[in-house]
């Protein structure tokens, strides 16, 4: 058993399922081998049992997240991502939760901080690391290092800000020189992304950084964000004639799934078994398949519920007009009868 006593694991969570609670209390067992305390941080709540696995537990109820819509308060340009299948082309602009996780690492710091510990490592909920890799490439480095991190060969000047390590003063001063929502968006305009932020604020903090060697090996890493959730993800659409639709995305198209639409307080009950394989698109394109059910009109102040397996995997109130709506969320229907 490897015990550091000036050291401590940060554990920032999303755990809204049984399965991600299940990819949690793995990442939770598997550090408890270092007798180094654990923090769980995050903005959704966790269940006691969990929290009682772990040394420490803080949760912010504010999220304060930037939604596509408000990107005009901040000059921002949306992300869009397209993708195409047969029938279909969407086009989707993402909403950012950079700042929300900005934040919860900013307490989570600052708290490490109040500790007196030295030395903090990070990691997102859905990461299972290698154990002998982690300490030759993770924990032996911080030795000598102010930081330890991943480099992402394929885009220059970014960081994975999902699993790293760093020296409590070097990490304070890095979150702590962003206090604000708007301080975070205007001062990073061009590169709001929560990787070049990252990469770019940790290089004015210190130069002593190492770039890990540390190899994934498949099933380490990002599990969620991978594989995603329970196999099934949704996004709501709007096509030129009013008409609302949910687009459901899966890298499984092995099953069948049943989903239960509630929308403005009609339920209707749709099982998800004709998938279109995605033929053309962006970063959504590492999705298999994609299922698509025509719910109504866009009707602004309706709320849409959508529950798969008994869980809730979205619920939105239409808060918006349908223009603004569709130039975030498009969809085209090919060969419309």
């Amino acid at each position: 058993m490897i015990q550091i006593n000036d050291d401590i694991f940060i554990i920032g969570q999303y755990v809204n399922t049984p399965k991600k609670e299940d990819i949690l209390i793995n990442l939770i067992n598997k550090l408890r081998q270092f007798n180094i305390p654990i923090l769980l941080t995050g903005h959704y709540p966790v269940n006691p049992e969990i929290q009682n696995m772990v040394d420490f537990y803080l949760f912010d109820k504010e999220n304060p997240a930037l939604y596509k819509h408000e990107f005009q308060k901040y000059d921002l340009i949306c992300s869009n991502f397209w993708t195409e299948t047969s029938d279909w082309i969407t086009e989707i602009s993402a909403d950012s939760f950079d700042y929300c996780i900005w934040t919860f690492m900013r307490n989570s710091v600052n708290f490490a901080k109040s500790l007196n510990k030295e030395n903090i490592h990070y990691f997102d909920y859905d990461s299972n690391p290698d154990i002998y890799q982690y300490i030759n490439e993770f924990l032996t480095p911080m030795k000598q290092y102010d930081a330890v991190v991943f480099d992402i060969p394929a885009v220059p000047n970014q960081y994975v800000p999902y699993f790293f390590s760093m020296k409590i003063d070097i990490a304070s001063k890095l979150y702590n020189g962003i206090q604000t929502q708007e301080q975070y968006y205007r001062n990073n305009h061009d590169h709001f992304y929560m990787e070049d932020t990252f990469y770019r604020y940790l290089n004015e903090m210190s130069s002593n950084i190492y770039i890990t060697k540390y190899k994934s090996i498949g099933n380490d890493i990002g599990l969620c964000g991978r594989t995603d959730d329970d196999s099934l993800s949704t996004f709501l659409l709007c096509d030129e004639d009013r008409n609302l639709y949910a687009n459901f995305r899966t890298n499984d198209n092995s099953n069948n799934f049943i989903v239960i639409i509630n929308y403005d307080g009609i339920k209707t009950e749709h099982t998800l078994n004709k998938g279109y394989h995605i033929s053309r698109g962006s970063v959504l394109a590492g999705y298999h398949t994609e299922y698509l059910i025509k719910i109504g009109k866009y009707i602004k102040g309706s709320t849409i519920k959508i529950h798969h397996k008994g869980m809730e995997i979205l619920n939105k109130t239409l808060d918006i007009d349908y223009e603004t709506f569709r130039s975030f969320n498009k969809i085209g229907i090919k060969n419309k009868v």
